[in-house]
């Protein structure tokens, strides 16, 4: 995914290391969960930056680079990253760049491979069940 950023168009992917240690998706699926609007939109404005932040580590950690282990460091570049959506939200809209975030993250990182290997051996597993059930 392409996203431009003051004027500068990054790359946005979610590698493996980045998106484990950062445990991004246990915070999507929480963010999925929320009880009500407000909750969700908090949770949202939340969530927002880190995930632009993860997503920005596989091409653009010489800009944003973090460790995650490290508390302060994460902060310093989190406080970055707060500072690029104050300007980037003046003209987008933040539940589209969330939605666009978690496409990304679904569709086109590690976890779209494991997801089709999941997908593939549960038809298959399907297909098996039916054949034998038939005879």
């Amino acid at each position: 995914m392409k996203i431009t950023l003051n004027g500068k168009e990054y790359t946005v992917k979610f590698g493996y290391e980045a998106t484990v240690k950062n445990k991004i998706l246990k915070k999507v699926a929480d963010l999925e969960t929320s009880a009500d609007d407000l909750e969700a939109l908090d949770k949202m404005l939340i969530l927002a930056p880190e995930l632009l932040l993860v997503g920005l580590q596989k091409f653009h950690s010489d800009a944003f680079g973090f460790d995650p282990y490290n508390e302060a460091e994460k902060e310093q570049r989190m406080e970055q990253m707060y500072a690029i959506l104050d300007d980037y939200l003046e003209e987008n809209d933040m539940t589209s760049l969330i939605q666009n975030l978690i496409k990304e993250l679904e569709d086109n990182s590690f976890l779209s491979k494991m997801l089709r290997q999941e997908q593939s051996k549960t038809k298959k597993t399907v297909a098996k069940k039916t054949t034998t059930t038939k005879q």
